[in-house]
């Protein structure tokens, strides 16, 4: 850049005021060019501040307490509920003449088996079931060996059942085996009812064995027909 100065004095120009007189000297100072640099904006860096992991938001916790329904038996018109479970139905129940129960009638069971003696007793064993059944097994000096079956009415094994019962079948001894006498035949008798079972196993020499027994034997050949397989 360059700076120009120049001075001119009026006097020495020869310049005189409008009265003659000299006038003042001037000094003329030119204006200075001015120098025109770029003009750069400073630039601000934008202050950054380091971002803040966001907060981990914890689970939304429930507004208000979880509904809980009753479930309440439905009544019938009978007063009872129906949604309420029952106890099964209970299977019909033969009962003695004292009122003993003996549970279902079809699932009664009555054994008889007869055995040897020193002579030609018949050896066999024959079932009577609730239902009627009749299950013959023939072993020795019988008409029919080998087995073989027939019907009775249940009403006629219901029948023989009260009999057992009022003989007292239930409360004799299991066992009547002494030898009072020899070369006798035995017999063995059961009844299954339902939750109770009981065997007696009776031979003949013993003397000290019930007669009722001896009848209750009997009357179960009689019931399940072992005549006809017998002679």
């Amino acid at each position: 850049m360059v700076l120009l100065a120049f001075v001119c004095s009026l006097a020495a120009c020869g310049s005189t005021s409008p009265t003659g007189r000299p006038a003042a000297a001037v000094t003329i100072v030119p204006a200075a060019t001015t120098a025109s640099f770029p003009t750069v904006a400073p630039t601000t860096a934008p202050t950054t501040r380091p971002t803040m992991p966001a907060a981990t938001e914890a689970p939304a916790l429930p507004t208000s307490a979880p509904t809980v329904t009753a479930i309440r038996p439905t009544a019938t018109s009978t007063g009872r509920p129906t949604n309420v479970p029952t106890p099964a139905s209970t299977a019909t129940a033969a009962r003695s003449p004292a009122g003993t129960p003996v549970g279902d009638i079809d699932f009664v069971v009555i054994t008889l088996e007869r055995g040897p003696c020193f002579g030609g007793c018949p050896v066999y064993k024959v079932t009577l079931r609730g239902t009627g059944e009749v299950t013959w097994e023939g072993t020795r000096f019988v008409k029919i060996m080998g087995p073989a079956n027939a019907k009775v009415s249940p009403d006629a094994v219901r029948g023989l059942l009260d009999e057992l019962v009022r003989a007292g079948y239930f409360d004799m001894s299991d066992k009547y085996t002494k030898a009072n006498a020899t070369d006798m035949p035995s017999a063995v008798t059961s009844v299954t009812l339902s939750g109770r079972a009981k065997t007696i196993n009776h031979y003949y020499g013993d003397f000290s064995a019930p007669k009722a027994l001896t009848d209750l034997e009997k009357r179960i050949d009689e019931v399940a027909g072992t005549a006809q397989w017998i002679k």
